[in-house]
């Protein structure tokens, strides 16, 4: 069922991940990385959709949504590990990955270190290369971002929006 999300906790070596899993149907699962300072609640209606024709993981990046932070430190090789270590608990196979701003930076290094479970990427908004002075932007918005979470109401999609985003449509998946 497409409504239906599973919730599922994957351990790692220090910290448990929080994951959402949608559908049940064939073909190469899709897993939904968040950008910094997201969760899995980030993709609303997004997974419920895609979940009609595919299996689709969400998930919650360490320290971030219900995923716990762990005491080691956040890289993005960390990162990738623990969506490895996700794609791997769910048997999935090679999965077609999707990544958000630091979820498409996540995903990039998942493809270069852990490519035997990637069968597809798709990157939005992100960057190729996080150089010195983006990581350590990056590592100063981590410091802020994670403590205090972003409200639910963020990203909910009954949230009333304001100013120019009242005004314009909002995108529906598609087949």
């Amino acid at each position: 069922d497409s409504a239906t999300a599973q919730s599922i906790w994957v351990p790692t070596p220090d910290a448990r991940l929080h994951a959402e899993v949608h559908g049940a149907a064939g073909g190469a699962p899709i897993v939904l990385i968040h950008g910094l300072g997201g969760s899995l609640a980030s993709w609303s209606a997004i997974p419920p959709a895609l979940a009609r024709k595919r299996r689709v993981a969400v998930v919650d990046l360490r320290g971030c949504g219900r995923s716990e932070r762990g005491s080691s430190a956040i890289t993005i090789p960390a990162l990738a590990d623990d969506v490895a270590a996700v794609i791997a608990h769910l048997k999935a196979g090679r999965c077609h990955i999707v990544g958000h701003s630091l979820g498409g930076v996540i995903a990039q290094d998942l493809l270069v270190r852990h490519g035997g479970s990637c069968a597809a990427a798709v990157l939005v908004s992100t960057s190729s290369k996080v150089g010195a002075q983006a990581a350590e932007g990056w590592r100063r918005l981590a410091d802020v971002v994670p403590p205090r979470r972003l409200p639910t109401s963020f990203a909910h999609p009954k949230r009333k929006p304001t100013g120019a985003a009242r005004k314009s449509p909002t995108p529906q998946a598609t087949r």
